[in-house]
C-alpha cells in the first residue's frame, strides 16, 4: 500500500454521495480559512450556529473513524476531500477543521442551543 499512495498523482478522501448540507458545509469551511472572517463568524454565533453545527455533523462521517486512513494522507503527495460534487484540498480542509477546533469551546453552547431549538420545532410539527 505504501507504494500506491506515494506514487499516486492524487488521493481522494471520499466522504460519500453528499446531501443538502454538503454545499453549505464546504462553503462554510472555506470561509473559516480567512482569520478575520473566522472572528466575525464566532462573534455572530446567533447567525452562524447552524453552520457550525454542519461542520460538527460532518465530523461524524464514518470516514473519520477509520485509523488506517491516516496512512493514506501521510503518504499522499496531493490529497483532496470530496463529498458529493464538492471538494476541498486536504490542506484547506484540515486547516479549516483545526481552526474550528480552536474555537470549539466558544461555539459549543451555541451549537447545542441551536440543536435544541431545531428538535423542539420538529417535535412541535
Amino acid at each position: 500500500m505504501h507504494e500506491v499512495y506515494t506514487q499516486a498523482e492524487a488521493v481522494c478522501v471520499w466522504l460519500g454521495e453528499g446531501n443538502d448540507d454538503t454545499k453549505p458545509t464546504f462553503k462554510f469551511l472555506e470561509r473559516i480559512l480567512d482569520l478575520q472572517t473566522l472572528d466575525d463568524l464566532v462573534a455572530n454565533l446567533e447567525e452562524t450556529a447552524e453552520s457550525w453545527a454542519l461542520v460538527l455533523q460532518l465530523m461524524t462521517n464514518r470516514w473519520f473513524s477509520r485509523r488506517w486512513v491516516i496512512q493514506e494522507l501521510a503518504l499522499a503527495r496531493n490529497a483532496y476531500v470530496r463529498w458529493g460534487r464538492m471538494d476541498l484540498s486536504w490542506k484547506d480542509f484540515a486547516d479549516s477543521i483545526a481552526l474550528f477546533m480552536t474555537k470549539y469551546e466558544e461555539i459549543k453552547q451555541s451549537i447545542l442551543d441551536w440543536a435544541f431549538l431545531v428538535r423542539r420545532d420538529q417535535a412541535g410539527q
